[in-house]
């Protein structure tokens, strides 16, 4: 059986050419991420192809690796089959940048310290815990964790945004974060300058909201959603009538 897919997509036009080499660039760096049997440790080999210089570094997790991303900034994050997740980077431990600490046991709840998913954004890390909650750390400077970035710029430990979550999408280019429910109720914030929320309005969202604005997209399951810092993409499972 073939499902019908819908692709939309939420951009300003203007800099979709921008944003690719942006993304083109950045992703330059990183030439590829090795999990040895997902056993202590993972290498990332970074290259500078104007230079052709290498430099191999070696992270020891003593636990199972079971995925890993990153942001801007260095910022880094591995989430372990244990459960946990170790990051690092300028916006997680501006004491100790290239420090990797357990950032899943700042969680003040100690019955809510079980991680199934990690996704990063540019300067933040967002957790989606066995419970179905959602947490973030690291940049708010855009209210991209939820809440109001004059208030709280940044933290250095995880803070609950919201529960009842099933996934949480973002990307390593992004300031903004959808996070989905499990009723397929889609909500979102940060930066929506260039409506890449998917609301007409051209502004940062300082509090989670629900999007209800968003125009002309069918009833249907949410397969993905791809974001940077210019635009979303959204995959949504068409529902044909017979």
């Amino acid at each position: 059986m073939i499902i019908p897919l819908d692709l939309f997509i939420f951009t300003y036009c203007g800099y979709l050419k921008k944003k690719l080499a942006i993304f083109y660039y950045y992703s330059g760096f990183i030439k590829k991420a090795v999990d040895q049997n997902r056993q202590n440790s993972y290498f990332l080999e970074y290259l500078n192809e104007r230079d052709s210089y290498q430099n191999i570094e070696k992270i020891q997790i003593e636990e199972n690796i079971q995925k890993i991303t990153f942001g801007y900034q260095d910022n880094e994050a591995i989430l372990t089959i244990e459960g946990n997740v170790f990051a690092k980077g300028i916006d997680i431990n501006p004491n100790n940048p290239k420090e990797f600490i357990n950032i899943s046991s700042l969680i003040e709840d100690t019955n809510d310290r079980i991680i199934e998913n990690i996704v990063s954004g540019a300067n933040s890390i967002y957790l989606l815990t066995s419970n179905q909650n959602a947490y973030g750390i690291g940049s708010n400077s855009y209210g991209q964790l939820g809440f109001d970035y004059q208030i709280l710029p940044k933290t250095e430990k995880p803070i609950l945004m919201m529960k009842n979550v099933s996934k949480i999408f973002s990307g390593n280019n992004s300031k903004h974060v959808f996070l989905l429910n499990s009723n397929q109720e889609l909500f979102g914030c940060g930066n929506n300058e260039y409506t890449q929320l998917g609301l007409g309005e051209s502004r940062k969202e300082r509090k989670i909201q629900k999007l209800t604005k968003i125009q002309n997209i069918p009833k249907g399951k949410i397969i993905d959603i791809q974001t940077s810092y210019y635009h979303s993409i959204m995959l949504i499972e068409n529902q044909i009538q017979n």
